[in-house]
């Protein structure tokens, strides 16, 4: 019996044909469908290897290697998250960062981060009760630090930082 007739020999409408799944322009909406969720399928595996490369080299707590932060580069932003993240939990973080940027007239440290064409946001990294190490173009955070802000940041309102030293290592 051919494609094109029902149970009695009759030819199929157009319709019957369709619903059948036996028409040219249905068979190529099914081929472009298949097309086009394999693309997605690709393209999610994609996102997805990204995303985990990424979080594998952010900037976060130190975990046995020094870390260097510079004044307006990516890492300046990775790392102002980090302490804002940080800073909404009451659990302290082991740093050994090097932030590499311009001491402020107060005795702060001044990070530019987040910066576009329209320029840079910037961080006061305060230590009102403890003395980091101070590096060539900076400060070295060593050891377990409390974090608080102050402000939001990130162009709507200054942003301040403290750190205050816990300890040479954080407890697990």
């Amino acid at each position: 019996m051919a494609d094109t007739e029902g149970t009695r020999g009759s030819p199929l409408s157009a319709w019957q044909r369709f619903l059948a799944g036996k028409t040219n322009v249905q068979r190529f909406v099914i081929a472009l469908g298949a097309l086009a969720g394999a693309v997605l399928a690709i393209g999610a595996v994609v996102v997805a290897a990204a995303e985990l490369l990424d979080r594998r080299t952010a900037i976060g707590p130190a975990a046995g290697e020094v870390r260097q932060i510079e004044n307006q580069q990516r890492s300046a932003d990775e790392f102002v998250r980090f302490l804002l993240h940080a800073a909404g939990t009451s659990v302290p973080v082991h740093l050994d960062h090097q932030v590499l940027a311009p001491r402020g007239p107060g005795g702060e440290y001044r990070l530019e981060y987040a910066c576009d064409s329209t320029g840079c946001s910037f961080v006061r990294l305060e230590t009102p009760a403890d003395i980091p190490a101070t590096i060539r173009g900076g400060v070295w955070y060593q050891g377990c630090w409390s974090v608080v802000k102050d402000g939001a940041g990130y162009g709507a309102d200054p942003l301040d930082i403290e750190l205050r030293l816990q300890g040479e290592t954080c407890p697990r």
